[in-house]
């Protein structure tokens, strides 16, 4: 896994009207969004939206919003001067719509406005293409090992 890192000095996004912050309410949907993004399980869709019951201290889960619908979702979390992403989904029947890059983007801008100088994030095969498009460095590649063959990374056929 490309363990990939974007610099964010001199970036200056503009705010995207349909970013919103997830919240309780908004359970099943991050759920349904993880699962389906990732070829996983609603169970295990719903441990990634557990996330939203731990509150802010443990970090934000993110929707984008296209026609009243939620597209797109992800968790960030600030770190010293570093927003975390992480599990960034966006299922295959909204995918190559640009939903995922304006997402991207405006949870950089807001982390750079609560104080991050640089984004960290560990790259799925699916989501490599936007990071490099984007202008993410690889710092390193991560071997995982891996139980679950509907795993994302196993199905994509990558090199683990």
């Amino acid at each position: 896994m490309p363990f990939m890192a974007f610099a964010l000095a001199g970036t200056h996004p503009r705010p995207d009207g349909r970013v919103r912050q997830a919240g309780i309410d908004d359970f099943d949907i991050v759920s349904e969004l993880v699962a389906s993004s990732f070829g996983l399980t609603q169970e295990i869709g719903d441990v990634a939206a557990g996330i939203l019951k731990l509150g802010d201290a443990a970090g934000k889960i993110w929707l984008l919003i296209d026609d009243a619908r939620a597209v797109s979702t992800v968790l960030t979390s600030i770190i010293d001067d570093a927003v975390c992403v992480w599990c960034m989904g966006t299922p295959a029947r909204f995918a190559r719509r640009g939903h995922g890059r304006a997402l991207l983007a405006d949870v950089l801008r807001r982390g750079k406005l609560e104080g991050a100088s640089i984004g960290l994030l560990g790259a799925t095969p699916a989501g490599k293409p936007l990071y490099d498009a984007t202008g993410w460095t690889t710092l390193e590649g991560w071997r995982l090992f891996l139980s679950s063959e509907r795993c994302q990374w196993a199905t994509a056929g990558a090199d683990l």
